[in-house]
This record gives structure tokens, C-alpha cells and sequence, in this order.
């Protein structure tokens, strides 16, 4: 029997997960900045709310960016990967988002 996946983050449409690299982590820290991968048809105000109804924070506002996919050659077969889309959020001055303690999955 499978058992259901109750992460805050597949509940929502639009936020697909919390992205954690070392440039994101530096903007978490100095800019209080946090960087999430979105659906393709998320826009900036599906992220904003999004983020402040699962985590109950203030978002002062997102920045979106777009990466296409790249062309992929191996011994036998071409091919392209994905288009991705990232959202970075910056939160409100006095707002935090524990990653640690949220339920992330």
C-alpha cells in the first residue's frame, strides 16, 4: 500500500521544491532570499501566494527566471532537456523561513 507524500510543497500547483545550492544559500543568509524551481506557468503573484499560505511569511516581492533546456548528445541518441523556471523569493525584514523544521518531504 503506497502512502500518500504530505509535503507542503506538492500540495501546491505552482512550487515543485525548494532549490538549496551554495549561491542560494549565501543569498538565505545576507539577503534573506530563498530560490525555489516552479512550474512553467507559475508567474510571480501564483509564487507569492503560494509561499505565504504554506510557510506564513510576508514576501516583499519574487524575481522569476527562466533557463531553457539544453541539447543533450550521447553515443546513440539526441535529445533536449527540459525548460526549468526558478522563482526567488525575498522575504520581509524579520521574517525567516526555517527550512529545517518545515515539512519539506
Amino acid at each position: 500500500m503506497a502512502t500518500k507524500n504530505t509535503s507542503p510543497l506538492t500540495r501546491s500547483s505552482h512550487l515543485v521544491k525548494l532549490l538549496i545550492t551554495e549561491k542560494s544559500y549565501r543569498g538565505q543568509e545576507s539577503l534573506n532570499e530563498y530560490t525555489f524551481v516552479v512550474t512553467n506557468s507559475a508567474t510571480k503573484t501564483t509564487v507569492k501566494t503560494d509561499v505565504q499560505k504554506i510557510f506564513n511569511v510576508k514576501v516583499a516581492h519574487v524575481n522569476m527566471i527562466r533557463t531553457p533546456g539544453k541539447f543533450v548528445q550521447t553515443a546513440k541518441s539526441r535529445g533536449v532537456q527540459s525548460d526549468t523556471r526558478k522563482a526567488i523569493v525575498r522575504l520581509q525584514t524579520g521574517q525567516t523561513l526555517d527550512i529545517l523544521t518545515s515539512q519539506l518531504g
